[in-house]
């Protein structure tokens, strides 16, 4: 089955089930627990279309179908959304406990010499934490915020897909399973303008030339290396990552070369910073023309595909946050296995530049319900996608407009595939790359407070559901 199709009919199971959670989180008493575990039990089971078995995936669409027919039968008498009546779906809890106890067992039955009962249950009652972070700059460092919460409450994400500034900091959450708050205030200390960007010109191979070069190897080197000084591929992280690069085809770039290393010179703002709106409206336009034509860009996503995974993750965050006509990333190292990947990627691809992924995927929702439905993410399918975006639209902030309504184009379509959509409101500057600890504290806090209000939701959604015998046992 096509990835559409199965988004298609997975959508409503789990919108379903996030409304059940949510409806008896509003409401306390109304459902109790056993009845809206024996309701996701229910839900969780006609959910299921592959699983991993002796001899490869099986696959269960054709021998859960009849389920699906008689569980939407029943559950069209309880609503769905705002109007689900809690008291129904209490009343009707134990019978669907019962019959998807039915619909296991004959299953388990049917394909007694591959599939493992426990594989089964593990499926249904296991969901994992997967984040979508997208970039904009000094906006994401809210998303610190969001990592520490998480850590409190003890949830560790399984997945991250991330794009730009959310790319580099969703590193430091892939590098260890458990978040160390304290080691990015290190980073943040460590960190100066001068250690980050470059104004030298220098020699453009794979990115797209602009006035500002990105240095990511100096300052942020020995956080994404091995004990012997080699850098850390995507297969070296704890956490497994996806990162959105945006690619150029080849003869299709509208400008020369030149035109987008002149766009915003950090020389000519120092003197003249009441220019900065106008060289970022250049900017916007340039991106915008880039987008005008869809054949131009191609949307890339580093870590999906097995072999992509050796690429170097500082090198890959970097090109993710190469904004076109202001931030430059390349890989000019002579005699490094990147430049072999490169090749190859530019080959399949016909590529001539890349660029930031936030052009075409700046919160890769879409991508990390793929990769996981997929069955990379170790054969588990069961997964809630959290997307955070700190550059939505806000007419506050009408300087950055331009860029954010280029990026909410495609976040739009993404976070259609996103279980739950957080949208900071208050973050820092998109200009603050290099934040003092104080602002970062401030992000924090801020992050901390916004996400505050899912967190109750998300630990429930994410608790393991009881087995289904005693729910399914006869009152």
């Amino acid at each position: 089955m096509l990835l559409r199709e199965r988004f298609r009919r997975l959508k409503p199971l789990e919108d379903l089930e996030i409304d059940l959670v949510r409806a008896s989180l509003a409401h306390p008493g109304a459902l109790p627990q056993p009845a809206e575990a024996a309701l996701r039990w229910a839900v969780g089971l006609a959910r299921l279309h592959t699983l991993p078995a002796d001899g490869g995936d099986l696959h269960l669409d054709a021998d859960l179908e009849p389920w699906r027919e008689e569980l939407g039968r029943h559950l069209e008498a309880i609503g769905a959304g705002r109007s689900l009546d809690l008291r129904r779906a209490a009343a009707l809890a134990p019978h669907l406990a019962a019959r998807a106890r039915a619909a296991r067992d004959a299953l388990l039955r049917r394909h007694a010499d591959r599939l493992d009962p426990d594989t089964l249950d593990r499926e249904v009652r296991h969901k994992r934490l997967v984040l979508a972070l997208g970039g904009g700059g000094g906006v994401s460092y809210v998303y610190l915020g969001a990592f520490a919460l998480l850590e409190e409450w003890g949830i560790t994400p399984r997945l991250i897909a991330a794009t730009s500034m959310g790319a580099i900091l969703g590193l430091f959450r892939a590098r260890t399973l458990a978040y160390d708050a304290g080691e990015i205030f290190g980073v943040v200390r460590s960190l100066t303008w001068g250690k980050l960007f470059r104004l030298l010109r220098t020699e453009s191979r794979y990115g797209l030339p602009a006035a500002l070069r990105l240095y990511l190897r100096g300052p942020l080197g020995r956080w994404a290396s091995r004990e012997d000084g080699t850098p850390w591929t995507f297969r070296d992280l704890p956490i497994p990552m996806i990162v959105t690069l945006s690619g150029i085809r080849r003869g299709m770039l509208p400008r020369p070369l030149s035109f987008y290393e002149g766009l915003l010179d950090p020389r000519i703002l120092a003197r003249r910073p009441w220019l900065l709106r106008a060289r970022l409206e250049a900017v916007a336009q340039a991106t915008a023309e880039l987008l005008a034509r869809p054949q131009i860009l191609r949307r890339i996503h580093v870590g999906y595909e097995d072999w992509t995974r050796d690429f170097d993750v500082l090198d890959t965050v970097g090109f993710s946050s190469a904004v076109p006509g202001a931030i430059h990333y390349d890989v000019l190292r002579p005699r490094d296995p990147m430049h072999d990947l490169l090749g190859r990627l530019f080959a399949e691809k016909e590529l001539f530049r890349l660029v930031d992924g936030g052009i075409t995927d700046n919160v890769p929702a879409r991508a990390a319900w793929r990769y996981v439905q997929s069955g990379r993410l170790g054969g588990a399918r069961n997964a809630l996608v959290l997307a955070l975006d700190g550059f939505a639209p806000r007419l506050s902030t009408p300087i950055w407009l331009p860029l954010q309504q280029i990026a909410d184009g495609n976040v739009r379509s993404s976070v259609r595939y996103a279980h739950l959509l957080r949208r900071f409101t208050r973050t820092l500057s998109p200009l603050e790359l290099v934040p003092s600890v104080e602002n970062v504290m401030q992000a924090v806090k801020r992050g901390r407070a916004e996400l505050a209000a899912d967190m109750p939701l998300l630990a429930r959604l994410l608790e393991p559901l009881p087995p289904l015998e005693p729910l399914a046992a006869p009152a």
